[in-house]
This record gives structure tokens, C-alpha cells and sequence, in this order.
């Protein structure tokens, strides 16, 4: 992984160093070609002595101002992307992502990963240098106490430490009461008598009496027992009970 970061690195130096120098030769290159900017001019092109307005420049003073004028561009957005990039990269250290990202925008992506991997190497060399005023490793505190005071102990002996005091006794875990132990029993059933409202019949009463967790299937089978435990009070059709009967369920 190191050396893959290495090698990008020095790959985005390259073509950074590549994009100046083109911009640096395109200069160059037209500042020769055009060292006579107007017919008759004499010096550099940049101090041009103008003649008559009549006479063109030839063609290779025209190629040589545009072939500067490109490489002056060149040079300076490699500047000011430079800049962006830097820029980026400090802001993306000091935790401000947003403004990195606006920033980095400006940049093309070889001059941003170049810029992350400068301000990397200058974060590493800060805590480089000061790692070599940390403590020796092998340096240990003085021994104290009653191992220091015992005379004629080599200082290279090792100081067994010292015992700890039986103040603190842990406490017996607690142990299985076993199958022996009479268990907590369930409440008995409910034997209270049901009095009959108006409205109710078998399977409400049933319902009701097992509770909100019964389903259709337990009230079903769970009715024809009440009916044969009240078949005295209901009567012969189970599909009718009168209100005030009073009911008693199945044991």
C-alpha cells in the first residue's frame, strides 16, 4: 500500500512538473519567434517599434505571440490550480470538507492527490521530530518503599512486588437449590360463578373467561364443556341463555 502511494505520488509529480515545463517552453519558443513583432521592429517583443501601419507581421511572429501567449496561460493555471490544491488539502486537515470540496473543484485530480501527498510527508515530519525528545525506553523509575530500604540488593535485581492484604474475602457463589426445592405453584384456575348479561352466549362467555390471548380454535373447543357444566341451567339448546343465569366453569 505504501509503495503504491509512493508510486502515485511521484506519478503526479511528474506530469505536474511535465504541464510547467510546456508552459515554459511554449514561452520560451514564442518569445524567440516573435522578437520582431511588426515588420521593421527591432529588440524584443515585448518593446515593440512599431512601423508603418500598412505592413502585416509575418507568419512567424504571429505563431510565436500565440505560442507565448498559450504558454503564459499555461504557467499560470498551473499556478493557480497549484494554489487551489493546497488550498484543498489544508482545508480537508483542518476538518472544514465543504470548503475542501469547493476548493479541490478548481484543481484537476493529479494536482490535488500531489498537494495531499506534500502536506502528508510535512504532518509526518513534525511528530519526527519531536519523537526524539520522548523518555529511553529501558528507563524505569526508582524503586521506594521497603523493597529500596534492604541493604545489599544489587540495582539490577528484580524487586519482587509486594503482597496484597487479605482484607477482602470473595463471597461464596450461590449454589443450585436443586429438582429438591419446591417450586412456586401456579394460581389456581378461575372458579368464580359468571353471570349471564344481556347479549352474551357461549363462545363470548368463554372468550371472555379465557382471556385475549384465546383463540377461535380454543373457544371452540373450549365451550361444549361449559355447556355440559351448566346443561341444568341452559336447557336443552346450548344457543340459548337468558340473562341472570348464573354459570360455572368446567373443572
Amino acid at each position: 500500500m505504501e509503495n503504491t502511494r509512493r508510486q502515485q505520488a511521484a506519478a503526479d509529480g511528474l506530469v505536474a512538473a511535465a504541464v510547467l515545463a510546456l508552459g515554459a517552453v511554449l514561452v520560451a519558443a514564442g518569445s524567440s519567434l516573435a522578437r520582431d513583432l511588426a515588420p521593421g521592429a527591432s529588440g524584443s517583443w515585448l518593446r515593440i517599434a512599431p512601423r508603418a501601419l500598412d505592413a502585416l507581421p509575418s507568419v512567424d511572429v504571429l505563431l510565436g505571440l500565440v505560442a507565448s501567449l498559450v504558454g503564459l496561460a499555461v504557467v499560470a493555471w498551473w499556478l493557480l490550480s497549484m494554489g487551489f490544491a493546497i488550498a484543498s488539502a489544508l482545508l480537508a486537515a483542518a476538518g472544514a470538507s465543504t470548503a475542501s470540496r469547493r476548493a479541490g473543484s478548481f484543481a484537476p485530480a493529479f494536482m490535488r492527490r500531489l498537494a495531499m501527498a506534500m502536506l502528508g510527508l510535512g504532518l509526518v515530519a513534525v511528530p519526527a521530530a519531536h519523537a526524539a525528545s520522548l523518555p529511553d525506553p529501558a528507563w524505569r523509575p526508582a524503586a521506594s518503599g521497603p523493597a529500596a530500604a534492604v541493604q545489599g540488593t544489587p540495582a539490577s535485581a528484580p524487586v519482587a512486588p509486594p503482597a496484597p492484604e487479605a482484607g477482602w474475602v470473595p463471597a461464596a457463589p450461590p449454589t443450585d437449590p436443586g429438582p429438591l426445592v419446591q417450586q412456586p405453584l401456579r394460581p389456581p384456575a378461575h372458579t368464580s360463578q359468571v353471570e349471564v348479561r344481556p347479549g352474551d352466549s357461549l363462545w363470548t362467555i368463554v372468550a371472555r373467561h379465557l382471556g385475549p390471548g384465546a383463540t377461535d380454535l380454543d373457544i371452540a373447543q373450549a365451550w361444549p364443556s361449559w355447556y355440559e357444566a351448566n346443561a341444568g341451567v341452559i336447557g336443552d339448546n346450548p344457543d340459548l341463555i337468558r340473562p341472570g343465569q348464573i354459570l360455572v366453569p368446567p373443572r
